[in-house]
């Protein structure tokens, strides 16, 4: 198995079609080349961020934030947000991505644990305003929101306390260097 990641788009298709090349697969340049005006891009964007926010019943500035992090899953994002105008709630008082992200990390893209979803799928936790108090109102709206009860809430919020802390700790410890 060949894996290729890193650097950009264009650069990763380059490297992937001469590694297909070196194992005997022609590869067809022309099949996924495409030609996009840039202002024809930035009018489906925008008017994606308009339906998020028509569907979901949030600020036009909560549906950006969801379509900067989700991309074509925003309207998924937005259906959620449509079923249940509680999950409309920020996380992080000081954020804008809301209750029914974590949901969706949570139903739909295999997180676990409130550490799966806050440091992995709506990184939110890594942000540099974040604080005990956000852990505790981003945990206790996730629980609700999941029907976890108090145990097993306290149970991930002390896990994600401790995996943010470990997560954070290198960068700290680089800095000082």
């Amino acid at each position: 198995m060949i894996s290729v990641i890193g650097g950009k788009l264009t650069t990763a298709g380059c490297v992937s079609r001469e590694c297909a090349e070196k194992i005997g697969i022609e590869a067809d340049v022309k099949r996924g080349a495409m030609l996009v005006q840039e202002s024809d891009i930035d009018s489906a964007v925008s008017s994606t961020i308009d339906t998020v926010a028509a569907v979901g019943s949030v600020s036009r500035e909560t549906a950006n934030a969801i379509f900067d992090w989700f991309g074509e899953r925003a309207l998924d994002v937005a259906r959620i947000l449509q079923a249940n105008p509680e999950w409309r709630s920020p996380l992080c008082p000081h954020g804008k991505h809301t209750v029914a992200e974590a949901v969706y990390a949570l139903n739909e893209e295999c997180a676990v644990t409130l550490a799966d979803v806050l440091l992995r799928r709506v990184p939110v936790a890594l942000g540099s305003c974040w604080s005990p108090e956000c852990s505790r109102v981003a945990a206790q709206k996730i629980a609700a929101a999941m029907a976890w009860g108090s145990h097993r809430a306290g149970l991930e919020l002390e896990r994600f306390e401790e995996e943010r802390e470990a997560f954070l700790k290198p960068a700290v410890q680089a800095q000082e260097v």
